[in-house]
């Protein structure tokens, strides 16, 4: 499983709200997590680590929730772009990317995947199985999530993990470059 989230920092937090730093933080932050956010920026990074993890969650037919406290982030390097995330017995990692413009985040089940992904930013709806050239053929199809939304892409008889993720106009998807079935 792989959940991917995307946040265009002209849209973020800061700025865009009545709420105060603190407010925010009173809502979304441990205080275990506390160390990890420092400002407007940091909140942003959480934001969108806590996002992907749940994608991951939910993928596994774990129930909903609306408390982004339940998400227990244990560890962020900002060196190496990793991070680790708790999530009742589920256990997640990730890595992100940082750019004056976006926050980028994939999160797996597995910890390998970092070196097994593909990730692509695009300015529209297109979609990524039809930009790729290993996906962009015959037979390629998604697979879909009870509730509807795509999880995986199935191609021949290999199966390949999939997420995505919407943020105002813009468009971020992952696909995992190994099968995994």
């Amino acid at each position: 499983m792989i959940g991917v989230d995307v946040i265009d920092r002209s849209c973020s937090f800061k700025g865009k709200s009545k709420h105060s730093f603190a407010d925010y933080i009173s809502k979304i932050v441990n205080n275990s997590e506390l160390d990890f956010c420092d400002s407007w920026e940091d909140l942003d990074l959480i934001w969108a680590i806590k996002e992907s993890a749940y994608k991951c969650y939910f993928k596994k037919d774990a129930q909903s929730f609306l408390n982004p406290k339940k998400i227990r982030i244990t560890r962020i390097d900002k060196q190496d772009c990793r991070f680790q995330v708790e999530i009742d017995e589920y256990y997640f990692t990730g890595h992100f990317k940082l750019t004056k413009d976006f926050v980028y985040v994939i999160s797996s089940d597995k910890d390998d995947f970092a070196l097994n992904v593909e990730l692509f930013f695009l300015d529209d709806y297109t979609d990524a199985v039809y930009i790729q050239p290993e996906f962009n053929q015959q037979g390629s199809r998604y697979m879909f999530h009870p509730l509807g939304f795509p999880q995986a892409i199935q191609q021949s008889e290999a199966i390949y993990a999939y997420s995505r993720s919407h943020h105002g106009k813009y468009y971020f998807s992952a696909i995992s470059i190994t099968p995994y079935n």
